[in-house]
């Protein structure tokens, strides 16, 4: 379904409009500071305003050889459901909704349970409402994850899914979703490191360490839960690496030095979708955002968020007469 792109710019001026309203269903639900939540509200309406200016960027290719011409053009996926948590109830699905929206697709968003009553009834599903967006093309339900979540993981009526949770509940998804091979993108748990050198300005590593292991009561993926120092959990740039990989997950990490070589080779040699040098958990919608390992799979965000939500369908034109045959011809007026 093509969704006019004026409507996805609409809703971010409407999330811009209702802001304060908003971020105080986000304190009420989550139990945040307001400040905190005002700021993920801004980012919302940032991310709707990307996936808008991406959608009027999706392209195809075309390939040309002498009576031939191929052309690769992209097809929304179809249906997609789009599982949420609790801990940024308005932050994450925009994360995924407009960019499904932008690709064509239709979508069912299940909200966390925790978190369910201003998602689907006194924000979002209002605002997609008054934005004029056809009904039908956004369907929110709210319910467990039993009743709700595992059914839209594997019904075949659906064409990819999109969670973001827990690892355990992520490989219950994919196992669901497994039955129909359906496309699956999973952002999943975390245990990421910020690794400081001695030589880091060692205030701001301070803060950014309290910030990653308090930020939202600590309830993010993202959460710095490690801290590895230089001389105490290592010697060596070799085994500040090797400790910072020695973990099952691989979503981010941080290294806080002031030398170009050291932030160089940890950030490349580190396992992590993301690595953050002198700072932490920075972001902005034109930067990809997933893990590796049991951190997740597939990629939010970025350049790629609208195509991520296609399928590509090739299309191969022979033009002019054809001269090769794999029957032979019989000549005109044989016996």
């Amino acid at each position: 379904m093509n969704i006019p792109i004026a409507l996805l710019f609409n809703i971010a001026s409407l999330i811009e409009r209702d802001a304060e309203l908003l971020a105080t269903l986000d304190v009420l639900e989550s139990v945040k500071p307001i400040t905190q939540a005002g700021a993920e509200i801004a980012g919302a309406a940032d991310i709707w305003r990307y996936a808008a200016a991406l959608a009027r960027d999706l392209h195809g290719e075309s390939y040309r050889t002498p009576s031939k011409l191929g052309v690769v053009v992209r097809e929304p996926i179809g249906v997609v459901s789009i599982i949420t948590p609790r801990n940024f109830r308005f932050l994450i699905v925009s994360q995924k909704l407009p960019f499904a929206l932008a690709a064509g697709c239709t979508a069912v968003v299940k909200p966390s349970e925790l978190t369910s009553a201003s998602t689907p009834y006194l924000d979002l599903g209002r605002l997609l409402l008054e934005v004029g967006l056809p009904r039908g093309v956004v369907n929110i339900l709210v319910g467990e994850g039993p009743d709700v979540g595992a059914p839209l993981s594997a019904d075949p009526r659906v064409d990819m899914v999109s969670f973001t949770g827990s690892t355990r509940v992520g490989k219950a998804a994919m196992a669901a979703a497994s039955a129909s091979l359906k496309k699956v993108s999973m952002e999943l748990g975390g245990k990421n490191p910020q690794i400081i050198f001695p030589d880091a300005d060692l205030d701001a590593a301070l803060d950014a360490v309290v910030f990653g292991a308090y930020f939202n009561a600590g309830e993010c993926c993202n959460a710095g839960s490690r801290v590895i120092l230089h001389e105490s959990t290592f010697r060596t740039m070799a085994e500040a690496i090797a400790i910072a990989n020695d973990t099952a997950y691989g979503l981010s990490a941080s290294v806080w030095s002031r030398d170009f070589d050291t932030c160089l080779t940890v950030s490349r040699d580190v396992r992590a979708g993301t690595v953050w040098v002198n700072t932490f958990m920075d972001g902005a919608a034109e930067l990809p955002f997933g893990g590796t390992k049991p951190s997740g799979l597939g990629r939010e965000l970025g350049r790629n968020a609208v195509a991520d939500y296609t399928e590509e369908k090739t299309l191969h034109f022979h033009t002019g007469p054809q001269t090769a045959r794999w029957l032979p011809i019989r000549q005109s007026g044989a016996a």
